[in-house]
């Protein structure tokens, strides 16, 4: 983890780890200090076997999100690659509810839905009441670890309304045998700098993920 905040303007995210990806000699990156690749690398691993047994490691990053950065589009995680993702969650700092993912909730719409907005040649629009959605927030302790199936449940990085650099350890975990010609993009084009990919990269997500567009706004499921 980070020894102090990190300073950073936009949101971003520090790639560690990819599927397909050589990585040859590229620096580390400044955001995070001086910072052991080889550990993180080991961690994620570590993780992976524990908590999505069967499953290999296709991405590992680390997610910041400064105060002021906006939402992320709803989106489930490499959906145009796998079937079936899993992502582990570890809280760096307190992911609280002014600055942490969001999850989606449909109830019974959500198989629905999700087959609508993998079969859609662009991002499904719909309003909240078409998809009996719901957001809730995903609240976690410093250091504490969750999993989530991110190829299932739309999920957004929220506005950062909070005073703080939000820092999440991401490890997304699939079957490599489903696409084994799958490639860490943000990796691959991380590695042509310091390892970060600004937020114009890691908000582009047309090319891996599955979005969907809300016109207006879901209530907040309670605590």
């Amino acid at each position: 983890a980070p020894h102090s905040p990190p300073r950073v303007a936009q949101p971003c995210q520090c790639m560690i780890a990819g599927m397909n990806v050589e990585e040859g000699r590229s620096s580390l990156s400044s955001i995070l200090g001086s910072v052991d690749m080889q550990a993180l690398s080991a961690l994620a691993s570590r993780l992976a076997r524990e908590l999505a047994v069967g499953l290999d490691i296709i991405s590992v990053r680390m997610l910041l999100s400064p105060p002021g950065s906006r939402a992320q589009p709803w989106h489930l995680d490499f959906a145009k690659n796998f079937s079936d993702v899993v992502t582990i969650f570890v809280a760096v700092t307190p992911s609280s509810a002014p600055n942490c993912t969001e999850v989606l909730e449909m109830g019974n719409d959500a198989e629905r839905i999700r087959v609508l907005a993998r079969t859609s040649k662009g991002p499904l629009r719909l309003s909240s009441s078409e998809c009996n959605a719901k957001i809730a927030p995903l609240l976690l302790d410093q250091s504490k670890v969750c999993r989530i199936r991110t190829s299932h449940a739309f999920h957004r990085r929220r506005a950062n309304t909070s005073n703080y650099v939000r820092v999440t350890f991401n490890v997304d975990v699939a079957r490599s045998a489903e696409a084994p010609n799958f490639k860490d993009l943000d990796l691959e084009r991380a590695l042509l700098g310091n390892r970060v990919c600004g937020q114009d990269i890691v908000d582009e997500l047309a090319e891996q993920d599955v979005t969907l567009e809300l016109c207006d706004q879901p209530l907040l499921v309670s605590a």
